[in-house]
């Protein structure tokens, strides 16, 4: 899922400083069939998440975010095959003439989000380092992955240890006074993608990648970090 803005965005943000007062309600539904949350291999998981903001205060929005997966064995049980396919969409909309706020938007970048950019590293900024992310008002993000493991005589498969090539494409946009149509065709149009291949390491706190990463389609005069080599730790589901 997109990442919320760090605590230094004010600095290299100005414009975006300043006091509000939000109340709202979200409401989320999941459906989760997988083997496993960490490392799965069978099963699929949906995640729909809802914010109203508005009853009260300053801030006036509708926030919508779905995540889905899907994992299988293309080859069946024996080969130690797995497939998994994966996509998030989100949106932001203000309400009654208000304007989004860098700490409702998404942030994309991430081993977990979207490999190969560094975190905060995909959508509109001000400057070039991490603190200049400002946040997009949708996003979308699409991913396919292979895994497989290790001999078992090996340390690797003895840890639980995973390697997998893996495929994702995305981009996160600021709406702004552009129509639906257009936000749409520039989220598309401009769509980021990378490639690679890394170890997946199963951890009781959560899912440990490295990987080496090829940037395929990337944009770097808006502003993409990107990384060749990543490492991280995803909590999330």
């Amino acid at each position: 899922a997109p990442s919320t803005p760090g605590l230094q965005a004010g600095v290299a943000l100005p414009t975006e400083a300043g006091h509000s007062f939000k109340s709202a309600i979200k409401y989320t539904v999941t459906h989760d069939t997988r083997d496993d949350r960490i490392m799965p291999t069978e099963g699929a998981f949906v995640r729909a998440t809802s914010e109203l903001a508005g009853l009260g205060g300053d801030v006036k929005f509708w926030k919508q975010v779905v995540e889905a997966q899907t994992h299988s064995s293309p080859l069946g049980p024996e080969a130690g095959l797995t497939l998994s396919l994966s996509a998030s969409l989100g949106v932001l909309v203000p309400l009654m003439g208000d304007r989004s706020r860098i700490c409702d938007r998404f942030f994309l970048g991430g081993p977990l989000v979207m490999r190969g950019f560094r975190a905060k590293g995909l959508g509109p900024r001000h400057g070039r380092d991490a603190a200049g992310a400002k946040g997009g008002d949708s996003f979308f993000t699409a991913s396919a992955a292979l895994t497989g493991g290790f001999p078992l005589a090996t340390t690797l498969a003895a840890m639980g240890v995973k390697w997998h090539l893996w495929g994702n494409v995305g981009n996160n946009v600021a709406v702004g006074n552009r129509s639906e149509g257009e936000a749409i065709a520039i989220m598309l149009g401009r769509a980021r993608s990378v490639v690679g291949a890394g170890l997946v390491v199963p951890t009781q706190f959560g899912r440990l990648e490295l990987n080496y990463c090829i940037p395929l389609r990337y944009f770097k005069n808006e502003g993409d970090r990107l990384t060749r080599w990543q490492v991280g730790m995803g909590f999330d589901a």
